[in-house]
């Protein structure tokens, strides 16, 4: 197969490129690295625990973790969580293509890497720490 980019000839569109290539890129088709099939597994960190405590600034602070969901946050005024509380991790780069919802927040905990989780639970205890402070 070659491939080469597509230039309009007018201001309608149409490609001056011979039908072939033409073709190859209407078709579908698609260049792959290898034969294989690699499958995402998600992250073990953190499984297993009901909550974990993290060094915020040399306070320790509880982190709740839900085995579904993910880190729980307090609520605004300090108190603990509620049964939706969960710090979810904001998807950068979102195009108008993106069906996810309004907010893009639709990850599953259960497939977020290890380093997701980290940054998840790290910025759960950040948010915890502040809130508990200004319930005092």
């Amino acid at each position: 197969l070659k491939f080469s980019w597509l230039k309009p000839t007018s201001k309608q569109g149409v490609s001056s490129a011979p039908s072939s290539i033409v073709n190859v890129a209407m078709s579908g088709q698609h260049m792959t690295m290898d034969s294989g099939v690699r499958h995402f597994h998600g992250s073990t960190l953190y499984d297993g625990m009901k909550s974990v405590m993290v060094d915020v600034g040399g306070q320790m602070v509880e982190v709740e973790i839900d085995p579904l969901e993910g880190p729980k946050i307090r609520k605004v005024d300090g108190s603990p969580p509620g049964p939706n509380d969960f710090m979810k991790l904001p998807r950068p780069g979102r195009s108008h293509l993106d069906m996810s919802g309004p907010n893009g927040l639709n990850k599953a905990w259960l497939h977020y890497t290890s380093t997701e989780r980290e940054i998840s639970v790290h910025q759960a205890a950040k948010i915890n720490k502040v809130r508990m402070a200004a319930s005092t």
